[in-house]
């Protein structure tokens, strides 16, 4: 491949360097294109229309077997070629869209395949450009027009190919991140099954859509609004502010406390006016509710900005509960007395709120027309969501709430996730199977928001719903929020999907063999398993387990991190013994 093009890049620069010796010696002027592109046109039997442009240049429209195309002629050498909208895509296949321009573009040197924006049409059209030299235009110069013409017909047929064999792979997540289903939930169940480490959160509000400190701690605490005793803000001085200015203050209503918009406290302005405007701030909240042993908890939050990206401004959290007291009578009380702290990103966004409404009722009208066309097979993953439920405020929280989740805005998933639940449970049991099998993937998306969120005892609650399914990423998913909230039915559960599994394996005589879906369910259940053993101090046969994977590609990495946590647990283990034995 490397020799391939390197023999191309030299012809082209022999070819270049060529031309550039010949332009001392050919001059090119308007009238004498003109009129060997006129010539051409009429041998070729195309019918054209002559339109001149105020940058001097003349443009010919006309129709080549059955496609338009367009020539730019001047007095330069070259005639600028263009087949125009060619092909269109909706606006949810943007990215697969960049895609396929890509692949396309690196497999010619001539021709480009560009798009553009149709705002009347709410689509993209896509178009291709070329260009061919006027010098050498003998005789044959029609044959050598009409097979550059034929190759871009060509080009366009390859750029289709790409394009529709991609669309079962691609989902619109948002403007920058397309990815498809299968892949995004197995990095989130991945990233789940690690649980030691802390999950990143990207949260997103803006203008009309704010986070308050009750919505705030309500899901990360579960703590209820009327708890909250007293707040501080701290800040260093705004620029426009006076020594005393607002840099610190402190509530003490509940209701103004719960209600504080957190990123108002670092972020000024709304829409594309807002901006950051502190280099950080700090908050302090002593909480004083039934389940805090020993008086009022202190939590403290940090805030600072991060950073703008296309049009929003992200600002990272870190959220610390303190510890409670040592005294006897407090830690008979709480069996948590180490500190909890979390660090997550929020991002503010500076769009419109109609223009969010303006993209559901596009998607839900073009999602209606794909059913009646018995075009199902089309329909994004958000468009299939949202036609679990007809009423226009629920198909809304079902659409956004799938797109949150997809791109890791789980917080803002879960509001609008549940709402659309309890809408419609009522309807599972007179529901079809499109319609139930929309239901479980409506679960399934609020119990990993909340297994996201480490609220394991939640997310079981929505993801048993799911284990009688029998799906693969539901039971992975089921059993992640186990493991990770130390569920007595945790190992069990493991052992006895290990069991069938083998099973499965060992009566499967087909040819093929088993699925890769298959195989890698099983690693992840010994994964699990191993998880568990070193839960329960089983460290030998976690260990034994340990060793068997890693010669395999797929769990490698995950055998070496347990095999050195359960290193690091044996030397704490003779550590302890060496001291009590002095």
């Amino acid at each position: 491949m490397k020799k391939w093009l390197a023999r191309k890049l030299r012809e082209l620069l022999s070819v270049r360097s060529s031309e550039k010796r010949s332009l001392h010696r050919v001059k090119f002027s308007l009238e004498e294109n003109e009129e060997k592109v006129s010539n051409v046109l009429t041998l070729l039997g195309a019918q054209y229309n002559r339109v001149e442009l105020e940058d001097g240049r003349v443009l010919y429209n006309f129709d080549f077997q059955g496609g338009r195309f367009r020539f730019f002629v001047s007095d330069e050498r070259y005639v600028k070629i263009l087949f125009p909208y060619f092909y269109s895509v909706d606006p949810e296949n943007l990215n697969l869209l960049r895609f396929s321009c890509n692949e396309c573009n690196l497999m010619s040197i001539v021709s480009k395949v560009v798009y553009t924006f149709n705002e009347k049409g709410n689509q993209y059209g896509v178009h291709i450009q070329s260009s061919f030299s006027m010098e050498n235009s003998d005789e044959s110069f029609d044959l050598r027009i009409s097979d550059i013409l034929k190759g871009i017909f060509e080009f366009s047929r390859k750029f289709r190919d790409v394009f529709e064999s991609q669309m079962d792979k691609f989902r619109q997540v948002d403007t920058e991140e397309a990815i498809s289903a299968k892949e995004r939930n197995i990095f989130l169940l991945r990233e789940q099954e690690i649980q030691h480490i802390m999950p990143t959160y990207r949260w997103r509000v803006n203008g009309s859509e704010k986070m308050t400190i009750g919505q705030f701690f309500d899901k990360l605490f579960d703590l209820p609004t009327d708890s909250f005793s007293y707040m501080t803000l701290s800040r260093p001085p705004h620029a426009s502010e006076n020594k005393e200015g607002q840099s610190c203050f402190s509530l003490t209503d509940a209701d103004e406390i719960a209600n504080y918009d957190v990123l108002s406290a670092i972020v000024e302005g709304e829409g594309k006016d807002a901006h950051f405007s502190y280099d950080w701030v700090e908050i302090t909240l002593w909480v004083n509710h039934s389940m805090a042993a020993g008086g009022p908890q202190l939590y403290t939050i940090m805030m600072q900005p991060t950073g703008e990206i296309k049009g929003s401004l992200y600002v990272r959290l870190t959220v610390c509960q303190a510890p409670v007291s040592n005294s006897k009578n407090v830690l008979e009380e709480n069996d948590t007395p180490n500190p909890l702290s979390y660090s997550f990103v929020i991002a503010y966004d500076r769009t419109d709120p109609s223009e969010r409404l303006q993209e559901f009722k596009f998607m839900m009208q073009d999602a209606m027309d794909k059913v009646e066309e018995h075009r199902e097979s089309e329909l994004t993953e958000e468009q299939n969501m949202m036609l679990t439920n007809m009423d226009n405020d629920i198909s809304y929280a079902l659409y956004f709430g799938t797109r949150y989740y997809s791109s890791g805005r789980y917080f803002e998933a879960l509001i609008l996730l549940e709402k659309a639940y309890w809408a419609s449970q009522e309807k599972f049991e007179d529901g079809d199977d499109h319609f139930c099998d929309r239901f479980f993937q409506l679960c399934y998306y609020i119990g990993c928001c909340h297994a996201e969120l480490k609220h394991y005892q939640k997310a079981l609650y929505y993801l048993q719903i799911l284990y009688p399914v029998k799906s693969i990423h539901y039971t992975m998913a089921y059993i992640n929020s186990l493991v990770n909230s130390g569920d007595f039915r945790a190992a069990r559960v493991v052992d006895d999907l290990i069991e069938g599994v083998n099973n499965t394996l060992t009566e499967d005589d087909s040819e093929s063999g088993p699925s890769q879906d298959v195989l890698d369910f099983l690693d992840f259940l010994r994964r699990r398993k191993i998880y568990l053993q070193v839960e329960r101090n089983e460290l030998d046969e976690a260990e034994e387990e340990c060793k068997k994977m890693l010669e395999e590609p797929n769990n490698n990495s995950f055998a070496l991190t347990e095999l050195a946590y359960i290193q690091s647990i044996r030397r704490e283990d003779e550590e302890e013994a060496m001291m009590e034995d002095k």
